[in-house]
């Protein structure tokens, strides 16, 4: 039997092996889908080619809030993350957005609709999730270290100009 998750332009289906989703995205309507086969699910969004991960490999489900914006203002959003037994690094898994007023973003329904897709798949699997403030991914850590470097920079080059 299938559950239905549905806010605004927000629509989850939480079926046994199959989980689809549909949101407004930046522009247009985007959807992906989730297939879950008996020890393996894959993630397809769109055209682009499935990627697949086994269930025995997973640790955890992460996942984190974020600000969807774009031409329809501040939404909250989610991103889902995958971490492997074999490599720390979390790999993403799936985003999507909820237009509604902000409020505490644990209170959000992006919040409680990610809560319940990553439960539906954490159930099958006996995989456990969390919500983190911030992922650390390798992608963030690289641009966190480059920050300083582009500021010493800036900072050389506003040097270089006030000399002239």
């Amino acid at each position: 039997m299938a559950t239905t998750l549905h806010y605004d332009l927000c629509k989850i289906i939480l079926a046994d092996n199959l989980i689809n989703c549909s949101y407004l995205g930046h522009y247009y309507t985007e959807s992906w889908q989730i297939e879950m086969a008996e020890d393996s699910f894959s993630y397809k969004k769109g055209w682009r080619k499935p990627v697949r991960f086994d269930a025995k490999d997973v640790k955890e489900f992460q996942f984190e809030m974020l600000n969807g914006g774009g031409r329809y203002g501040d939404v909250p959003a989610v991103m889902a993350y995958v971490v492997r037994k074999s490599d720390d690094d979390p790999v993403r898994l799936f985003y999507f957005a909820v237009h509604q007023e902000y409020v505490l973003l644990n209170q959000t329904k992006a919040h409680e609709f990610c809560s319940a897709i990553l439960k539906h798949i954490g159930e099958k699997y006996k995989i456990p999730f969390y919500y983190k403030l911030s992922v650390d991914t390798k992608e963030k850590q690289n641009l966190a270290a480059f920050i300083p470097i582009l500021i010493f920079i800036m900072l050389f080059l506003l040097f270089l100009i006030s000399g002239l």
